[in-house]
């Protein structure tokens, strides 16, 4: 991360308060019954919100793969010795909500997903959202061709610059944060994915954040 003074991370930063309750409860019982809803065991307070505010519910830290990445993410933040809301050197990041908040009218209808890997449809998808990440962040974005062409061609070096531009919108204070003291308890416990502001994309630039305020992870 180099001298990086903020950073994006697309992994989750904790697990559902209730569920980690639960797994600490006395050996052998289960807090719920069978038919009970286990939506609080599954999702995290910022994945509901950020259903809630996009339309697109991330993937569950306790019962999906992406726990592999949260452990490992554990142990970063750890190294970093950076708290799970954010408020430290990083911040809970979710590319595809992002995208959603910064590009709302290209997310209208049954469109392509830009994740399929090695199809046309998704290369096209991801250069019609980089074309609106540029169109936003206007002509002072310095961006290579070779660069233009990795994130058409990769979703991941699209998850990679989106990821980037938000620790720069995390850096500015241009994301949106817990607005109750409940939810700025939980973030310290479960994390809390950083939504940047819908306008934020231009001022960004216009701000003039220094260059080793972000990076990309």
């Amino acid at each position: 991360m180099g001298a990086a003074d903020k950073v994006a991370i697309d992994a989750p930063f904790g697990w559902p308060e209730p569920f980690i309750r639960a797994i600490s409860s006395e050996p052998g019982r289960w807090p719920l019954d069978p038919d009970e809803i286990r939506a609080p065991l599954e999702r995290r307070t910022t994945d509901f919100l950020v259903r809630d505010r996009t339309g697109k519910t991330p993937l569950s830290v306790t019962t999906d793969r992406i726990a592999y990445c949260a452990m490992r993410c554990a142990s970063l933040l750890g190294a970093l010795d950076s708290p799970r809301d954010g408020s430290g050197r990083a911040a809970e990041a979710y590319p595809d909500a992002a995208l959603r908040c910064w590009l709302p009218t290209l997310f209208t209808g049954s469109l392509q997903s830009y994740k399929t890997k090695n199809n046309a449809a998704a290369r096209g998808r991801r250069r019609i959202l980089l074309a609106g990440l540029l169109g936003e962040l206007g002509n002072d974005f310095n961006i290579t061709d070779a660069q233009q062409a990795a994130v058409a061609d990769s979703d991941d070096c699209l998850d990679a610059f989106v990821c980037a531009l938000l620790a720069r919108a995390a850096a500015a204070h241009r994301t949106v944060l817990p607005s109750t003291p409940e939810h700025q308890a939980l973030a310290m416990i479960e994390g809390w994915i950083h939504l940047p502001e819908p306008e934020s994309l231009r001022q960004l630039i216009d701000r003039r954040v220094p260059s080793n305020q972000s990076e990309i992870q």
